[in-house]
């Protein structure tokens, strides 16, 4: 083999070890990376990021009254929604099930709330099933964390996950209060 068909086989297989690195960071269903990405970036050191923790709202309801593969969908669609939404730059990572993190390099706090709200508006959406018979609505929750001190990406995923569930938290005391002023408006009337 001489140096140009060396050189040939060394790139074809530096494309090839990239390609199967890339695939072992993607997750398979939806094309978000999955969590092996989290320990690339938690290495990496961002001196200005933010990041957004997503999590779907009433997802068991949706696979449970709809099916998982009609669960799956909704995923798809909502992980589409996200990256047309997001810049090339930032990273979209199913962090579990129905939940993900957005990690928005070079982002300042203003920036990161202002794609959050892009994020929330276009998010809630519209999935139609497989079977072009039922429309499945679907949102997300949505907790943020702005670091500018070089801390660890998964230390601000951890602080946008406890703004998550403040959230989640006043959505559900929200939900309850309705209910319970429908329910004492039953009694009064």
């Amino acid at each position: 083999m001489d140096f140009s068909e060396t050189h040939t086989a060394v790139i074809a297989e530096k494309q090839k070890s990239s390609e199967y690195q890339n695939i072992s960071m993607t997750d398979s269903m939806t094309g978000a990376y999955n969590r092996r990405m989290l320990s690339v970036l938690n290495e990496t050191l961002f001196s200005d990021y933010s990041v957004i923790m997503a999590d779907m709202n009433k997802f068991k309801i949706i696979n449970d009254t709809h099916g998982h593969q009609a669960g799956d969908q909704v995923l798809i669609e909502a992980v589409s929604i996200i990256k047309n939404t997001i810049r090339h730059t930032d990273y979209l990572i199913r962090y579990g099930g129905d939940e993900f993190a957005i990690i928005l390099p070079d982002c300042s706090e203003k920036a990161g709330l202002e794609l959050l709200e892009r994020i929330k508006e276009k998010s809630e959406g519209k999935v139609i099933t497989e079977d072009s018979s039922t429309e499945i609505n679907f949102s997300f929750s949505l907790g943020f964390y702005s670091s500018t001190d070089n801390e660890t990406v998964l230390k601000s995923i951890k602080k946008a996950d406890e703004e998550l569930y403040k959230v989640k938290k006043k959505q559900i005391i929200s939900l309850i209060n309705k209910s319970c002023k429908h329910i004492l408006k039953l009694f009064i009337n």
